[in-house]
């Protein structure tokens, strides 16, 4: 199981936080949970809001382990 929290505004979309049981780390749910709030954020935008443009990842510190998975997506 993953649980994203997201923030939806008329521009943007923004993940507030995700959280899974460290024992699935080996699926790389952080990366799978962002692909799905992208794909998420597109049918918002085609179905309902036009003006929703700007994707957010929320907050990245580098020496934290649980969210250094967000280095390695781009563009940042």
């Amino acid at each position: 199981m993953c649980v994203n929290v997201i923030d939806i505004t008329e521009h943007t979309m923004s993940s507030a936080f995700c959280y899974y049981d460290p024992a699935f780390n080996f699926l790389s749910l952080g990366h799978v949970s962002a692909i799905w709030e992208l794909e998420f954020m597109l049918k918002i935008w085609e179905k309902y809001n036009p003006n929703l443009r700007y994707y957010y990842m929320g907050h990245y510190v580098a020496n934290c382990p649980k969210i250094v998975y967000k280095k390695d997506l781009k563009p940042q």
